[in-house]
């Protein structure tokens, strides 16, 4: 079975096994797994190539067109599917162009997406595709982080944690935005996924928040959330994600369960004193479910 995976972006030149973005990380597992084609950039798509299944990836405003609709039209006898990983990712503009039904893989249960070309809506956990077995520990330098990019529906959650006394890892453009809306961590570069050599391997903790749109809809576990896991970082979570642990399947989390910054450092002293929560029980299940996850995906791709 011949599958590709579509998501070239236009102006071409991206490297996915030495990006930081989450969604080009995700895929490259995808890749593994699937024994898949990977097109990322407009210049690596194949034409000369008939495919079994196409899945189109995340998507973005920059998404490139012509050719990727071009694409889809071509392989009119392929099942397509489309991975939405966030509620707020709303297109995947070359599907739309081709007018091709698809079925969705994302990581939100209980809000059904609304398309008259949806078949099925699939609910895969797609964020545990990065687990992997834990790093070797090594010395911390740093209490606590918080990463990722600006998001409208955290931003009460970021005015309550996003003081002096802890670190933020984000993309330059998304700076000024918690600068204007009053929060004042101390900014640091996006980190490196170098594998075994991640930068997160240095902090004792990190912060686990999540939208208030996931509160009311179920929405898998985050990336960071395994990410974690794997650099040995212990997860310090916002106690408005107790029902998403309760629902994840992931117990004995409420030494884990934080209110501000003040409860985030005392964790991260008993951190540095050796407690580490229920992190070694949480790695232990993570692949576990990570595996499930696989195998999860590979019986709807090849349909066994």
């Amino acid at each position: 079975m011949n599958v590709a995976i579509l998501d070239a972006r236009v102006g071409g030149g991206r490297d996915v096994s030495n990006s930081y973005m989450v969604a080009y990380r995700n895929l490259a597992v995808l890749k593994s797994l699937l024994g898949a084609d990977l097109f990322i950039n407009p210049e690596d798509i194949r034409f000369d190539k008939d495919y079994d299944v196409i899945i189109c990836g995340f998507g973005s405003t920059s998404c490139e067109k012509e050719l990727s609709t071009k694409f889809l039209l071509q392989n009119s006898k392929a099942r397509i599917f489309w991975l939405i990983g966030d509620y707020e990712q709303s297109t995947f503009a070359p599907l739309f162009y081709s007018k091709r039904q698809f079925e969705v893989i994302c990581t939100f249960g209980d809000y059904k997406i609304k398309n008259k070309m949806m078949t099925n809506q699939n609910v895969i956990n797609i964020n545990a595709l990065l687990t992997l077995p834990p790093n070797k520990p090594i010395e911390k330098k740093y209490d606590c982080i918080y990463y990722g990019r600006w998001r409208p529906d955290r931003l009460d959650y970021f005015k309550q944690y996003l003081d002096s006394r802890i670190h933020l890892s984000t993309a330059s453009k998304n700076m000024k935005l918690f600068h204007h809306n009053g929060c004042n961590p101390k900014m640091v570069s996006p980190l490196s996924w170098a594998p075994r050599r991640e930068t997160l391997n240095l902090y004792r903790s990190s912060l686990y928040i999540e939208d208030k749109f996931s509160h009311q809809f179920y929405t898998c576990l985050g990336n960071r959330f395994y990410e974690s896991l794997w650099c040995n970082n212990v997860p310090l979570v916002d106690r408005s994600c107790i029902g998403t642990m309760e629902k994840s399947g992931y117990s004995n989390f409420d030494w884990h369960i934080v209110d501000n910054m003040t409860d985030v450092i005392d964790k991260c002293n008993e951190i540095k004193e050796g407690y580490t929560g229920a992190l070694e029980s949480w790695q232990k299940e993570a692949m576990i479910e990570s595996s499930n996850v696989k195998d999860e995906i590979k019986r709807l791709i090849y349909g066994n």
